[in-house]
């Protein structure tokens, strides 16, 4: 059951399409810190009339066509928070009009270029903030938090599965207890009647036997109505047609198990998803603190290029006699006067860290007392199936024998009755037991992502 909803209830499907969607996130997050190569075309045209009571020039107008074309490489540099990026550009003014005739009579062409075949250059912010760090460890943590929740809800459909099995096992196991009782109760009945013929008893026990039918026969339509019920929750919920014919069997008494507390809470801690969604506002709360912190001080960046850049009026001039060029920026930056703003920014940044690290404190100390309640339930659970597997046994043979007696004449029909109400409370109880093992048991298995019992 718990395998059939695991692979097909509609919790479990939505969580497996949670899942790959969070790593399609993480994937793409993790193209965007490769190499990326970017082209880039960027035509402009631009005409202006010009004043001849202003100018000298004997040209009326202005009149040119551009087409800029750029490639460009870029990578971040994760460990320093910097960028390299390489880049060749193409850059062609043609001019049309009174501007055309004028540089053909000029310069004998009416094109001009300027090229730059490659520049290599390197951005980075000195003893400044890195946003790339923080990007990296949030997005590798959410990652893992995304994996565990998966684990998580997987464990949640196995929980719920458990609870659909047993409402309908157990529903199945006394529905087949009442329909051996009928069948007890009519043999019983009828061996009375004879009996009552021959005046062996009275009429009042030949009451008290079809009384006992008739209860019996109520009961067993009560439970067949909630297995009918139970069965249909079952296979809506492992999403099976309900006409699909299933055969449903209690499992046999699990071995004892021993689990110690350090343990749970120590696989809790390291695995529940439920803490790491405080981790993780931990994570952005000392991200502000740097944030605040760098960004208060001193700061400076540089900006470093080197490369080659040529004007020509002929495409071939211009890449033949390019010129070695090299640049180099630097930025300083230093707050002067800001009435305490940046200070206070970083003591908010440092509270709201405080205050997270409370709020994962306080959702431990909840879980912890979570995770002690439901395996002090486990244990208990333990220790009640245990003695009601020797309970059932004890009953089963108590009934056989006073059934017996009774069919005999050895013993009256209360003493018969009274037996079998201890046997049908012996089953219930065992049912009961059974159910509070493995539900307890897999609310361990939510909680801490993990089975114990492989």
């Amino acid at each position: 059951t718990i395998a059939l909803a695991q692979d097909s209830a509609l919790q479990a499907l939505s969580a497996q399409q949670n899942l790959a969607m969070a790593k399609t996130s993480y994937d793409e997050f993790m193209a965007g810190r490769k190499i990326n190569l970017s082209a880039s075309a960027s035509p402009a045209y631009s005409y202006k009339s010009i004043d001849r009571t202003t100018s000298a020039s004997s040209l009326s107008e202005y009149n040119q066509l551009t087409t800029a074309l750029t490639l460009k490489l870029t990578q971040q540099v994760n460990s320093f928070g910097g960028n390299f990026y390489a880049l060749s550009s193409l850059s062609n003014d043609l001019y049309l009009g009174q501007m055309r005739e004028h540089y053909n009579n000029v310069y004998g062409t009416s094109m001009q270029f300027q090229v730059m075949p490659i520049m290599l250059g390197y951005q980075q912010d000195i003893l400044g903030y890195n946003p790339f760090k923080w990007e990296k460890k949030l997005q590798d943590y959410r990652i893992t938090t995304q994996e565990q929740q998966y684990a998580y809800e997987l464990a949640q459909v196995a929980e719920s599965a458990v609870g659909y099995f047993f409402q309908y096992a157990c529903n199945k196991a006394y529905y087949e207890m009442y329909r051996q009782n009928v069948e007890v109760a009519d043999s019983l009945y009828k061996i009375g009647q004879q009996k009552y013929n021959i005046m062996a008893i009275n009429k009042a026990e030949l009451i008290s036997l079809e009384l006992q039918l008739l209860n019996s026969q109520n009961s067993l339509f009560s439970y067949e109505k909630e297995l009918s019920n139970s069965r249909a929750s079952l296979l809506s919920f492992l999403g099976i047609p309900l006409d699909t014919e299933v055969d449903i069997v209690l499992p046999q008494a699990p071995p004892q198990l021993i689990i110690t507390e350090d343990e749970v809470i120590r696989l809790a801690q390291e695995n529940n998803p439920s803490l790491r969604s405080h981790q993780e506002s931990i994570i952005l709360a000392e991200q502000e603190v740097d944030l605040a912190r760098r960004e208060s001080g001193f700061h400076t960046s540089v900006d470093l290029s080197v490369g080659g850049q040529n004007y020509a009026n002929t495409f071939v001039d211009a890449y033949a006699n390019t010129r070695f060029s090299t640049s180099v920026g630097v930025t300083f930056s230093v707050p002067i006067i800001d009435m305490g703003r940046a200070r206070l920014r970083v003591a908010k940044a440092r509270q709201n860290l405080d205050l997270q690290q409370l709020n994962l404190q306080e959702a431990q100390r909840t879980l912890r007392d979570e995770i002690s309640i439901a395996l002090r339930d486990f244990n208990l659970a333990q220790q009640q199936l245990s003695q009601t597997e020797r309970t059932v046994a004890l009953a089963d043979a108590s009934f056989e024998l006073n059934q017996y007696n009774y069919a005999q004449g050895l013993c009256d029909i209360s003493t018969f009755t009274f037996a079998q109400q201890r046997k049908d409370e012996a089953h219930n109880n065992y049912i009961s037991a059974l159910r509070g093992y493995w539900t307890s048991y897999y609310k361990l298995c939510r909680l801490t992502i993990h089975d114990f019992r492989k």
